[in-house]
């Protein structure tokens, strides 16, 4: 009897659960380390004491954990950083932004540099034309005429279309050659370059982008990316060989703090 139930209750987690549950669940899928616990941030428009609080309680246990994701990448000068989900509605862009917005007090030079399909606006075409054009100096303070003002974190969007027109434009090899060549300037420009990238199931070119990624976070949304997407984004990172440092455990349930163990309300 007591084997019969054993198995049953194998049977029915392995229905029931498809979604990573918690840190426990990630430990069984990879061995990299936790680099950070991110909770929901909990909305109300209700007036009640304990609503707010929550919120309120929410709101501080969400900046403690991107302040402790953020001391991990202070040391990381002149790299490039890569944030990325295995799908998307992971929170990628959430987390690498307010990670740069506490990391610029230490790093006065931070780029966001953003993914996107398709084509970027005109002026994030300009932006780039002239990143091309003229190499920085300590001098001339080119980073000043580009509106990268030390101090705030800059925003730059690209896809692989503008690699494309690089490569060709400068008749290099391959596109990995332009890509590697724009990513070498951009570090002239800045400290610390953190990468909102496209989810893992949208790209195209992963093998080529390693070559220019320093270190990659993987965010994992708790009870929402499937077990087998976020094995399959795991194991496609592995194989191009991107560096793997470590896992952000997003919208995370559960949380023990000098609040106690918090929980979200349902």
């Amino acid at each position: 009897v007591g084997l019969l139930l054993c198995i049953f209750y194998i049977i029915f987690y392995s229905f029931r659960y498809k979604e990573v549950q918690s840190e426990e669940t990630m430990s069984q899928i990879t061995n990299l380390p936790k680099y950070g616990n991110i909770p929901e941030i909990q909305g109300t428009t209700s007036t009640k004491g304990k609503q707010v609080m929550r919120k309120v309680i929410s709101e501080d246990l969400f900046n403690q954990g991107i302040k402790v994701l953020a001391l991990k990448l202070q040391s990381q000068s002149k790299e490039v950083v890569m944030f990325v989900g295995s799908t998307v509605g992971e929170g990628v862009s959430k987390i690498v932004e307010e990670t740069a917005n506490n990391l610029i007090k230490t790093t006065p030079k931070i780029l966001v540099l953003k993914m996107i399909n398709g084509k970027a606006t005109e002026q994030n075409k300009d932006i780039i034309k002239q990143i091309i054009s003229s190499t920085p100096s300590s001098s001339d303070n080119s980073s000043n005429k580009l509106n990268f003002n030390s101090g705030s974190v800059s925003y730059l969007e690209i896809s692989y279309t503008e690699f494309d027109e690089y490569s060709r434009d400068n008749k290099l090899d391959d596109q990995a050659t332009g890509m590697e060549q724009f990513i070498d300037i951009l570090k002239d420009y800045f400290d610390l370059i953190l990468v909102d990238a496209l989810p893992i199931d949208k790209y195209t070119y992963l093998p080529t982008f390693a070559k220019v990624v320093d270190k990659t976070i993987y965010v994992v949304k708790e009870d929402s990316s499937p077990i087998k997407s976020v094995r399959n984004g795991l194991e496609q990172l592995e194989s191009n060989r991107f560096a793997l440092t470590g896992y952000v455990l997003n919208y995370s349930n559960g949380v023990s703090t000098y609040y106690g163990d918090y929980k979200k309300s349902g």
